[in-house]
């Protein structure tokens, strides 16, 4: 018996077992179990009292009653759809399932008077192997993906009266203390010191995953390459993304990776005429007007990067300084408006609460990373509808491109989106920041990072300081980022 609400968990267990679900603080609760007899058994040990209140229901599809083998089981689960194959058999549900089983048992019966749980199981695998598409050799995979799941770690062990909790790989259990003798390359996380890796197996693939987090999947499991990026994707990183053709008007879906999708919801792909003659208009100035060498060689990106930093200095020459940063980029080497508290590693979580050289700095401190999170709902454009990058964004963030420019900073804040998107930019969770003291109390953070170009294989170096209010100092590598004594906020 075990309290739990997964429903595979009777299933895996065998008819023996009872899960106890919906346990209430009233002292009501629920108890489930694939053998009816099962249940019975466990009431003989109730009071006849207690028995008064018990009610036991008879399952509307008693397909795993007297199904002793697991694999059996399990190969039922792949056919339902479960946690390793999530789409199952098309149009299989338990009463259908029925059906199928007793389809392939009198099949056998027409050969065999009596019909050994083996050659149920070797007949059940080929129909399903056949009516899926997948073939015998991915079913087997998946089922036993199912059995030898390893159960949890044998991380404990006695020494001289103590407990050592030393853990490697070899110190799998599996349910049952069955050890898998052969497992295939897809399983290689499952193999036990006694298990030999099985080369022979369903093609693998690469999928490319959620930011640097790749994985495997099944080959001949449903698959595409993102619209986008052409990176691998299976089906669970993907969705379906809506374009319309700039020439015809025609509307098509294409798949995407999450980081493609989010970008593409996010972010207008502007392809238009009007934006090409944008683009146009700012290569001609930037090369006329504010003499800037080599803008031929520009992308678009850095094209609007360059225009929006030659306005900035041009603003500044006539002393209508921007809001944001606050400092030069000089200040980022030898600051003069902030100290030094401490190094905050992301990676480490809430780590720093029980430090005690940082406790007078606590509670500033989460008042500064509360701002990181925090998104407010209002109206931000006067636009009939705010785009969706809006939503997407801290209102620190966005007051800080606000701040920057201008104008309202939208490209700044639709650059950001896109950045940040990027499967190419390092994750935050194996960062540092560096946590500073300002004149007047308060904290704030110092970043560095590196930014991947949008349109080129350069990947720029950049460094960040800001408070819960301001918008402090930045740096960037890039040809319009802010150096010496810049104060230029880049997209990067």
């Amino acid at each position: 018996m075990a309290i739990t609400n997964d429903s595979d968990m009777p299933i895996l267990a065998g008819g023996e077992f009872i899960a106890l679900k919906d346990y209430t603080t009233d002292g009501k609760m629920t108890m489930v179990s694939t053998t009816k007899s099962t249940l019975t058994k466990a009431m003989e040990y109730l009071s006849d009292e207690s028995k008064k209140s018990v009610k036991l229901t008879d399952a509307k599809y008693p397909i795993f009653e007297g199904v002793e083998s697991r694999k059996i089981r399990a190969l039922m689960m792949v056919m339902l759809g479960c946690d390793v194959y999530g789409p199952g058999m098309k149009s299989i549900g338990p009463p259908k399932l029925a059906k199928e089983l007793k389809v392939v048992k009198e099949r056998l019966s027409k050969h065999n008077q009596q019909i050994s749980d083996d050659a149920f199981y070797n007949a059940l695998i080929q129909h399903v192997g056949t009516h899926t598409g997948l073939g015998t050799e991915v079913i087997e995979t998946l089922v036993a993906g199912i059995l030898y799941e390893p159960t949890n770690y044998v991380s404990a062990s006695s020494t001289d009266g103590g407990l050592s909790a030393i853990v490697t790989e070899a110190d799998y259990s599996y349910y049952d203390g069955v050890i898998p003798v052969h497992l295939p390359e897809y399983l290689s996380d499952f193999m036990g010191p006694q298990t030999a890796q099985n080369n022979i197996g369903p093609t693998i693939l690469l999928c490319k995953g959620v930011g640097d987090r790749s994985h495997l999947f099944l080959g001949k499991t449903e698959w595409n390459l993102c619209h986008s990026c052409n990176k691998v994707v299976c089906k669970h990183c993907s969705e379906f993304v809506e374009e319309t053709s700039i020439g015809d008007g025609n509307k098509t879906k294409h798949k995407h990776c999450l980081g493609c999708y989010a970008s593409k919801r996010l972010v207008p792909n502007i392809t238009n005429n009007e934006y090409y003659k944008r683009i146009d208009d700012m290569r001609k100035e930037l090369k006329h007007t504010f003499k800037f060498d080599d803008v031929h060689e520009l992308s678009f990106d850095e094209i609007e990067d360059a225009y929006d930093s030659a306005l900035l200095s041009l603003a500044n020459h006539k002393n209508h300084p921007i809001k944001y940063p606050v400092h030069p980029t000089s200040e980022l080497e030898s600051p003069s408006s902030w100290k030094h508290v401490f190094n905050l590693e992301f990676c480490q979580g809430g780590a720093f609460v029980s430090d005690p050289a940082v406790r007078e700095h606590i509670p500033e401190l989460l008042k500064l990373l509360a701002t990181c999170v925090t998104y407010e709902e209002k109206k931000h454009t006067d636009w009939v509808k705010d785009p969706s990058v809006y939503d997407a964004l801290p209102a620190h963030i966005i007051s800080f491109a606000k701040g920057s420019r201008f104008d309202s900073g939208y490209r700044l804040i639709e650059r950001c989106v896109r950045h940040g998107h990027d499967p190419r930019m390092p994750s935050m969770f194996n960062n540092t920041a560096e946590v500073v003291q300002l004149d007047d109390g308060s904290l704030g953070l110092v970043i560095k990072s590196f930014v991947p170009a949008s349109m080129k294989k350069e990947v720029y170096r950049t460094t960040v300081a800001f408070s819960a209010q301001d918008l402090l100092a930045v740096e960037c590598n890039c040809k319009s980022g802010s150096k010496g004594d810049d104060n230029v906020t880049c997209v990067h």
